[in-house]
């Protein structure tokens, strides 16, 4: 059963601040009537011709850079704006996580906004009482809740927002990137409520930049480019299609060549001289030489780079690079140090690397392989491969990109 669905959805943004006055609407009017394109420059498309639909149960993940329409999804399907053409449709109860505040009134309370929001999402105040107390316990605001919600933190805005969407009985959850504020020990919270509900039949849209979520909760992915569907499918496969669109992008920076070879890097446009030359396929092992795609943080990597050439190359060099899933570099390495003899391209062959212990707070991870000339800037072939890393080794909050090894000594002082 279809519970939500775009059908050719197109829905048009427009440029410019804030109009004030009448003399300035009127002149911009004037100044379109006067155009020959009728789609005017001050437009664009969020999205164009979009169609999904989602059925009961599932559990999608959308992804995409920043302005593909992500979002616009979420609040065309909340009813937070409407398109310019095509149909939306949902079943049942929609509750919504997309906004910072959205549903709430600053000078009301906590308490107060819990009945609002509620009321906003079809609940009576009879319905809201019974679940009232869950809903703070939740939140773990209850110091707070008789505090009008204008002196809240953005964290402290997620945590009542996210409980009131989770224990409202929503036949349809739409949760944007905002879950992202919080806390790391509320986002597994909320993870721990989003697998109940999941499992208990609530339908979950998520859009989120972080792959691990998607690859490990969502049953299905979309990838959005430009306001269309890219791609639609297993979340391994569209995070696998997501990278590799990613992967120009990512060659832009000259970051990922080593400073013994600089020149590689001084005059790197992005645009690889012969990107085919040679063929890369990427897989991560562990010790025992199986394939996976989640590791612990103090475990040791296998990185195969299997590969195929349409000639030899004896001035190559393999660069290894590892991204956070906000795209930050986490760190580097090459084999420029070894003789030439060694890192020769053949006609076939296979490249292995062994990284670790990695260290790696919980996340996704890129591990990006890019064969490149010593000498000159040519990038011969390039692939990645998706990881996760999950699980801890001690209790401290997981902030940051590494863990740190530590060692403690206490002294007892005096008699």
């Amino acid at each position: 059963m279809v519970i939500a669905s775009l059908d050719h959805v197109s829905k048009i943004y427009r440029f410019g601040g804030r109009r004030t006055s009448l003399r300035e609407d009127i002149g911009i009017g004037a100044s379109r009537l006067f155009r020959r394109n009728s789609h005017a420059p001050d437009t664009f498309y969020a999205l164009n011709d979009f169609s999904l639909a989602v059925s009961q149960g599932d559990a999608v993940g959308i992804i995409g850079h920043n302005g593909a329409g992500k979002s616009t999804v979420l609040k065309l399907l909340a009813g937070i704006t409407t398109p310019e053409r095509g149909r939306v449709t949902t079943e049942g109860r929609v509750a919504a996580m997309i906004e910072l505040g959205a549903g709430f009134h600053p000078e009301l309370s906590g308490r107060q906004n819990i009945y609002l929001n509620s009321a906003l999402m079809g609940l009576s105040n009879e319905e809201t009482g019974a679940v009232l107390g869950d809903i703070i316990t939740f939140s773990g605001l209850e110091r707070f809740m008789d505090m009008p919600v204008k002196r809240y933190s953005s964290g402290m805005y997620v945590r009542l927002a996210f409980a009131v969407a989770a224990h409202v009985r929503a036949d349809l959850l739409l949760i944007d990137e905002v879950l992202a504020v919080g806390d790391a020990s509320f986002q597994s919270k909320c993870l721990d409520k989003m697998n109940q509900l999941r499992d208990a039949g609530t339908t979950i849209v998520l859009v989120t930049h972080g792959m691990w979520t998607v690859q490990s909760f969502c049953n299905r992915a979309v990838l959005i480019r430009s306001g269309q569907v890219e791609a639609d499918g297993s979340p391994r496969d569209v995070i696998d299609t997501y990278h590799r669109y990613d992967r120009i992008d990512l060659l832009n920076d000259v970051d990922f060549v080593p400073q013994a070879a600089a020149v590689v890097s001084s005059n790197l446009n992005g645009k690889p001289a012969d990107s085919d030359v040679v063929r890369m396929q990427v897989q991560v092992r562990d010790e025992a030489g199986g394939v996976r795609d989640a590791f612990d943080t103090h475990e040791i990597m296998h990185m195969l780079v299997a590969y195929t050439s349409r000639q030899e190359i004896a001035d190559a060099m393999l660069v290894l690079r590892v991204r956070r899933s906000d795209g930050v570099a986490v760190f580097a390495v090459n084999n420029f140090g070894l003789a030439a003899e060694q890192t020769r391209i053949h006609r076939e062959g296979d490249i292995t690397a062994r990284l670790g212990p990695l260290m790696l707070v919980p996340d996704t991870y890129t591990l990006e392989a890019h064969v490149v000339d010593r000498n000159k800037p040519i990038i011969y072939g390039s692939a990645s491969a998706t990881f996760g890393i999950n699980g801890s080794i001690g209790k401290a909050d997981e902030v940051g990109v590494f863990y740190a090894n530590c060692e403690w000594a206490t002294a007892k002082v005096g008699v």
